[in-house]
């Protein structure tokens, strides 16, 4: 699963897309890192890997991505 990072949306940054309307942005709340580690934890599922993505691979920026992979 992979969601848009939390530290993009402290800094004011939400989910969007283009459509022939113009920019349309997603309604979002946001959920700490550890609160879908520890959801999926009590669900049974034990967390496998966790990544960040970034805009153009910059790695000096806040990452646009965080992806978890769970395991039951």
């Amino acid at each position: 699963m992979s969601k848009l990072h939390p530290f993009k949306q402290y800094s004011g940054s939400k989910a969007s897309y283009e459509t022939e309307e113009g920019t349309q942005e997603l309604a979002t709340h946001v959920h700490h890192i550890s609160e879908y580690i520890t959801v999926a934890e009590g669900n049974g599922l034990k967390l496998m890997e966790l990544k960040k993505w970034f805009d153009e691979d910059n790695k000096s920026e806040i990452p646009r991505l965080t992806g978890f992979v769970f395991q039951n």
